[in-house]
């Protein structure tokens, strides 16, 4: 992932955004603060899917966004989806930009999102 992608920092903000330390945040994930420090540098691009799920789960982000990030696509409906999870990630990691409203509109796109991977997911696994 490079420095100009708009996802670049997400889990770091996410954390942040969460109130949580890099440590505790370790430790939520029942993960090493090391592995924790390696893929919260990387956004991702490290660590097995196992533990990206661990990472998704302590910060709260729909499974797959992690993984999603971090692999290049060349499916169009994957790349749609990555792109939704991109500007989602920005709006959720940007609070001056957040009201009860986009909070629930988020939450809202999140779920339709979650479908989607999924139903990608499905799709692939079956071809």
């Amino acid at each position: 992932m490079s420095e100009t992608d708009d996802s670049f920092g997400f889990v770091q903000r996410r954390r942040n955004q969460l109130g949580m330390s890099w440590r505790h945040a370790a430790a939520t994930a029942g993960l090493s603060p090391a592995t924790w420090a390696e893929i919260e540098m990387c956004d991702g691009a490290r660590g097995s899917d196992e533990d990206l799920a661990k990472v998704e789960t302590a910060l709260n982000i729909p499974p797959g966004i992690l993984k999603a990030f971090n692999h290049e696509q060349t499916d169009p409906g994957l790349i749609e989806i990555r792109g939704e999870a991109v500007e989602l990630v920005k709006l959720l990691t940007s609070p001056e930009l957040l009201g009860e409203q986009m909070l629930e509109d988020a939450r809202l796109r999140l779920l339709a999102l979650q479908a989607r991977l999924h139903e990608a997911a499905e799709r692939l696994t079956s071809d």
